[in-house]
C-alpha cells in the first residue's frame, strides 16, 4: 500500500522553490519598463555591497531550503528559511537606515517613475508565507 502523503509537506519546498523563482524576476515594475532582479543585482554588481549580500543571502537561505526538502531533519530547514528571510529584511532595514534626503529622493524617483512592486517581490513574499506555513503545520520531526 502507498504511504499516505500530506499537502501540508509540500508547501515548505513549493514556497522555497517560489522564493528562488522570484529571485531571477524583476523586482519593481516601472512605466518605463522591469527593474532589475536580484540575480543581476548579485551578478552584474548593479546594487551596493549591503543590497548584494542581503540578495545572496535571500537567494542560497532558498535554495538551501529547497536541497534540504531531501534530508531528514526539521532544523536545517528552519535555518535555511530563517537565512532567506533575514536576507530580504536585512536588505528592507538597510533601506530604511539611509539618511532622510536618499529616502525623498528615493520616493520620488518611485512616485515618477509609477514604480509598482513587480512579480519577483509578489513570488518572493508568497514563498515565504508558504514556506512558513509548510513548516509549521507538517507533520515531520
Amino acid at each position: 500500500m502507498a504511504k499516505k502523503t500530506d499537502v501540508k509537506s509540500y508547501l515548505y519546498v513549493i514556497g522555497m522553490a517560489l522564493v528562488v523563482i522570484g529571485c531571477f524576476l524583476p523586482l519593481l515594475s516601472t512605466r518605463f519598463g522591469d527593474s532589475t532582479s536580484a540575480f543581476k543585482i548579485i551578478t552584474k554588481g548593479s546594487g551596493s555591497g549591503v543590497v548584494r549580500v542581503g540578495a545572496i543571502l535571500a537567494m542560497l537561505g532558498a535554495a538551501a531550503g529547497v536541497a534540504l526538502t531531501f534530508v531528514r531533519g526539521k532544523m536545517y530547514k528552519l535555518i535555511a528559511l530563517v537565512v532567506s528571510i533575514l536576507g530580504g529584511l536585512y536588505v528592507f532595514m538597510n533601506y530604511l537606515n539611509q539618511s532622510g534626503a536618499v529616502k525623498g529622493i528615493a520616493k520620488l524617483a518611485a512616485k515618477a517613475s509609477g514604480a509598482t512592486p513587480g512579480i519577483g517581490i509578489i513570488l518572493i513574499t508568497i514563498g515565504w508565507i508558504l514556506a512558513l506555513l509548510g513548516f509549521f503545520f507538517s507533520r515531520e520531526k
